[in-house]
């Protein structure tokens, strides 16, 4: 997954996902970043729908550690 082909090239895709692998859960994403539950669910849909290669390769990107269970 090319950096410039990113699933989550979104203002606030990153910071969801970011977020959430620290635990919160999405409801609390929605009030801390100010957005809409129905876009923190929409980005989280798309995270869980990817590949464990692809996971990798954006927490990589993202500078994230590796989850083990990926």
């Amino acid at each position: 997954m090319p950096r410039e082909n990113s699933k989550f090239a979104g203002r606030f895709d990153k910071q969801i996902l970011v977020y959430h692998i620290a635990g919160l859960d999405d409801k609390d994403i929605s009030k801390s970043l100010n957005v809409s539950l129905k876009l923190v669910l929409s980005v989280l849909d798309t995270y869980n729908k990817m590949s464990s290669e692809d996971v990798r390769e954006l927490h990589s990107i993202m500078g994230l550690e590796i989850p083990s269970q990926v």
